[in-house]
């Protein structure tokens, strides 16, 4: 991406882009192509949902630790999809950041009687039940249901993934206990909610009323579901880039 001056907009921000359940890293190559470069960059995925480490070598993936090092996120730019989101919002929250992208993503997964966006406990639980019986059903399950959308969206939940049992399951049930509402008013970073119009899992309200609650900004997209940045990957790279202008988070400051 270029600026109006033609130079090349590299961001000053590490940036680190966290994948969602039953996910790993290549859900995000569209969207990477697409971004501007940055003084570091990296996926980190959710434990057990990286593969074989070869690949994750060979992506530019790495596991996500709990907790990423001080050092490494100073400074940093997070953008996280789905359940990655509730992990890059805890990040967030740490001093020293510098800006949060959630995709597809809320402080709250499941519904409440204060938070009726989400998707209803007994069903998550019902989910979790089931994945002791039979995993690759309920991966399966929920990767149909998310390609209904369009064409697009089954092209994107192809497959099956390589998450681990242990790590689907740790995964949901970091989406059952999960609630940082609360916490979104003491973010001192700049946020941007982007989602799609016709997501099955979290809709635009949810979305709208995360980035009131933090201040921030939201960004629907029409035509999308669950997977923006993939099926939209060129509207929400352009998002992307506003936004980090908006923001000075490219090297030299403001470039418009």
């Amino acid at each position: 991406m270029e600026s109006r001056r033609g130079d090349v907009l590299t961001l000053s921000a590490p940036l680190y882009l966290i994948p969602g359940w039953s996910f790993d890293g290549l859900v995000f190559d569209g969207l990477r192509a697409r971004l501007p470069a940055a003084r570091a960059a990296a996926v980190l995925e959710l434990p057990g949902h990286g593969g074989p480490p070869s690949a994750g070598e060979q992506s530019g993936c790495r596991e996500f630790p709990e907790p990423l090092s001080e050092e490494a996120a100073r400074g940093a730019v997070w953008i996280g999809w789905s359940l990655g989101g509730t992990h890059a919002l805890e990040q967030a929250l740490r001093p020293g950041g510098a800006a949060l992208v959630m995709l597809a993503a809320t402080p709250r997964f499941t519904s409440a009687p204060d938070w009726p966006h989400g998707v209803a406990p007994a069903e998550l639980a019902a989910m979790r039940r089931a994945l002791k019986r039979n995993p690759e059903a309920v991966v399966g399950a929920f990767r149909r249901r998310l390609g209904a959308v369009s064409a697009a969206d089954r092209r994107a939940v192809a497959g099956s993934g390589s998450a681990t049992v242990d790590g689907l399951a740790a995964g949901l049930e970091v989406l059952a206990e999960a609630d940082l509402r609360a916490a979104l008013t003491g973010l001192q970073v700049p946020t941007l909610w982007i989602g799609g119009r016709l997501d099955p899992l979290v809709p635009p309200e949810a979305l709208e009323e995360a980035a009131a609650l933090a201040g921030g900004e939201c960004r629907i997209i029409d035509g999308a579901g669950h997977l923006p940045h993939v099926t939209h990957a060129g509207e929400v790279a352009a998002e992307l880039k506003a936004f980090f202008i908006r923001h000075d988070l490219f090297e030299g400051g403001r470039c418009d």
